[in-house]
């Protein structure tokens, strides 16, 4: 269980993300790395013109202070051929390495922005989380006096999904494609309702 559990923890929260962010900034199509039109829409219809403008502000902000004003960005581009000539001399190597460096940053400014919007949902989801899990615990001991029993298989099931859900939010922070906010409500009654299962169906080693 316990290796099962490390395996499903380095997937999602590290292999996944980390091969995007390696592949994903050298595909040389600079739409892939832009805030669409779509996206921001969905941002103005999901929280509102007002909110959605101070979260594409507080991202600037961020932005700027976390990765510009400490040089970060700056230094990444060290060192890459900043004339035809060099570039022509390196084959293109360096022309290569400036596109991915340019698409990364794009990628971190847009992961950041996805962020900042989703952030007008984890109170709620934190709030909702918690009583559906107390919910659930209360049902799992109802159960247990009437001389019921918790399901292994529904636990793991629900445990795994809680896993899917959340590793599926990380890659879409990443993803090459418009992320539509209005789904986000959906996606807090799902975790919701597998945090509720896995409650529901925990069963301890006493049990």
């Amino acid at each position: 269980m316990a290796s099962r559990f490390a395996s499903h923890l380095k997937l999602w929260f590290f292999v996944v993300p980390l091969l995007t962010v390696a592949i994903l900034p050298a595909i040389p199509d600079d739409g892939l790395f832009n805030i669409g039109a779509p996206e921001t829409q969905s941002a103005s219809i999901a929280l509102g013109a007002d909110r959605a403008n101070e979260a594409m502000t507080v991202t600037n902000r961020h932005f700027r202070t976390w990765f510009i004003d400490t040089g970060y960005v700056g230094k990444s581009f060290a060192g890459i051929a900043s004339n035809e000539f060099e570039r022509h001399a390196d084959a293109g190597v360096s022309e290569l390495g400036a596109t991915w460096v340019k698409h990364l940053w794009l990628l971190v400014f847009r992961a950041l922005y996805r962020l900042n919007v989703l952030s007008a949902w984890m109170c709620g989801l934190c709030i909702f989380a918690g009583a559906m899990w107390m919910d659930g615990a209360a049902r799992r001991k109802i159960k247990a006096s009437a001389a019921g029993y918790s399901s292994p298989l529904s636990f793991h099931v629900a445990w795994h999904g809680l896993f899917l859900a959340t590793g599926a939010l990380i890659w879409l922070l990443l993803a090459p494609v418009p992320l539509i906010f209005n789904f986000a409500s959906l996606f807090v009654a799902l975790f919701g309702a597998l945090i509720w299962k896995a409650a529901e169906s925990y069963r301890s080693t006493g049990t």
